[in-house]
């Protein structure tokens, strides 16, 4: 009671203020130091916590699993098949996929689509999907398998996944337990068709898609299968978990998947493409990998698009080795026992985490335990601003900081309209103007004290939507607040490197297509990170650089 009415008090709060004012940036520095190296002690397991299955009516690993006995020679001919399709033309291999899912009883159709990822490329494809209607149930709900035929980014065939979905709709198809809807879903690119097929299932139709003529339920969860390349034996499976906008599957499904890989049927199970390690520097490596994918923002699979519905989806990734340990006969009853888990559900998966990182496959670090990283550095730029007097110049400096990031919004908005160039020089333009402005100290201090505060305040508000893209975004706009205390050249030098356009280029290489590939995975892959960079990281760098230009 005694330290609060103190710091009710005219005098208290004056004494505070004074504090802050001579000890802002020792209190800064020590926020920004705990919140950059807070997350190398979530690796520590007196941190985080063993995985556990929070929704009972999964019940993984109960049942048993009969797929490969009989199946293992459909497998293999369903891959010479695949290989077959390669060799031939487009059109029979579409004709072919369908003729295998109408041949197992499972009613199919096609949406075609047209895509332009680039400029000067125009992607056009078709998916092939079929729906198999639960016999015990009324059709409000389903689960989706989806193995995509090629990989965006270098064109490999999914030969592995493609073959072994068709061999389970053919095996699926013999069995009467299903309560929910079956959707098998056949991508003809990885995350193009993905997106589209996610969104025209959800009511939504990008320009240049078809809409679908099938449905079934409301999608519960889906399974994508990624099995890539000519060999049929593999080692271990990699579980993705992780959507667009760093939104992720609840973690029940994740540790079912898990569960279910390594201890009925034995196979090694790893996340974040990490091997099984228990040191904390392996940890720490699979916490950053985690950090990094949800900070881009984009999907990183064919189950991604989904997870934005509320569907809780998965990758089981494997890679292909001629001398593997286990074959696709393994990897089908590892599908089929997720399948059959989630066939026991009653209602949408609740009773687990949707905020958490997981270091290795069997720990896991709840939200309450990382979030503290951000936001400790978020408070750290709004602690710079405080203790200043209030001066006659505070409005016109809020009124400078308000109209920057209007500016940045608006320069957003003409992205997919404009050049690199243009872009790059609508930003630059900006400093020289805003140094000449910025010529008073009192003024210079005070707009320099209101950008702290105005990104302190906006990081924190992104990291409660995406702590990873929060986390990164709060790291890379600490030198912001340095910079102005550099010698000019040093202060111009670090600016330069610390401009938040040019490092999200070099990390997503995008290059010279940097402008319409943050407009297209605005409008395509509805990601935040673009319009944050441009509208939020850019403007703070403005107002920065002409500080120190000043």
């Amino acid at each position: 009671m005694g330290l609060a009415a103190y710091v009710l008090r005219p005098e208290g709060r004056r004494q505070i203020a004074q504090i802050l004012e001579r000890h802002r940036l020792h209190i800064a520095t020590f926020l920004f130091v705990v919140g950059l190296l807070w997350p190398l002690g979530l690796a520590d397991d007196r941190v985080n916590e063993p995985t556990r299955i929070s929704e009972n009516a999964l019940m993984p690993g109960q049942v048993q699993t009969y797929f490969g006995s009989g199946d293992f020679k459909a497998l293999n001919a369903f891959r010479n098949e695949v290989r077959l399709w390669q060799a031939g033309d487009r059109e029979s291999r579409l004709d072919s996929i369908e003729g295998i899912l109408a041949a197992a009883g499972i009613a199919t159709a096609r949406q075609h689509y047209s895509v332009r990822p680039r400029p000067d490329v125009v992607i056009n494809g078709t998916n092939i999907y079929g729906i198999l209607h639960a016999p015990r149930g009324d059709t409000t709900e389903s689960l989706a398998l989806l193995a995509s035929w090629t990989r965006d980014r270098d064109g490999v065939v999914n030969e592995g996944g493609v073959a072994i979905l068709l061999g389970l709709a053919r095996y699926f198809k013999r069995w009467g337990l299903w309560s929910k809807d079956l959707i098998f879903i056949v991508p003809e690119h990885q995350e193009y068709g993905s997106q589209v097929w996610a969104d025209a299932y959800h009511g939504e139709t990008p320009g240049g898609s078809d809409s679908l003529v099938r449905r079934a339920g409301l999608i519960q969860a889906a399974v994508d299968l990624e099995f890539y390349g000519q060999d049929n034996r593999f080692d271990d499976i990699d579980v993705a978990y992780d959507g667009p906008n760093g939104q992720l599957s609840n973690l029940d499904l994740v540790n079912s998947a898990i569960h279910i890989t390594k201890h009925q049927v034995g196979i090694g199970a790893t996340v974040q493409h990490g091997r099984e390690e228990e040191t904390w520097k392996g940890k720490v490596s699979t916490l950053w990998k985690a950090l990094r994918s949800s900070a881009v923002g984009v999907p990183t699979g064919s189950h991604s698009p989904l997870i934005p519905y509320r569907v809780d989806a998965i990758s089981l990734r494997v890679k292909g080795k001629s001398d593997g340990m286990h074959d696709d006969a393994s990897f089908g009853r590892v599908v089929e026992g997720i399948v059959r888990s989630l066939n026991n559900l009653l209602e949408h998966m609740h009773a687990s985490y949707f905020f958490y990182l997981l270091p290795n496959t069997h720990r896991f670090v709840s939200i309450a335990s990382y979030l503290p990283a951000a936001l400790l550095m978020a408070t750290g730029q709004s602690v710079l601003a405080m203790g200043r007097p209030t001066k006659d110049s505070d409005m016109l400096a809020v009124g400078i900081v308000l109209a920057t990031h209007a500016l940045g919004a608006a320069i957003w908005q003409s992205a997919n309209r404009a050049s690199n160039v243009s872009i790059a020089m609508a930003y630059v333009l900006q400093i020289p103007a805003l140094s000449i402005l910025l010529n008073k100290q009192a003024l210079r201090s005070q707009v320099d004290a209101y950008r702290s505060l105005a990104l302190g305040l906006l990081l924190g508000m992104i990291s409660a939507l995406n702590f990873s893209l929060g986390y990164v975004l709060a790291a890379g706009t600490i030198v912001f607040a340095y910079a102005p205390r550099l010698p000019r050249p040093a202060g111009i030098v670090v600016m330069l490197s610390a401009c938040p356009a040019l490092l999200h280029a070099l990390a997503t290489k995008s290059g010279e297509n940097f402008t319409y590939l943050a407009a297209f995975d605005w409008s395509f892959y509805h990601c935040w990170t673009p319009p944050t960079i441009l509208a939020i990281a850019m403007p703070a760098w403005t107002l920065a650089f002409a500080v120190v230009l000043s």
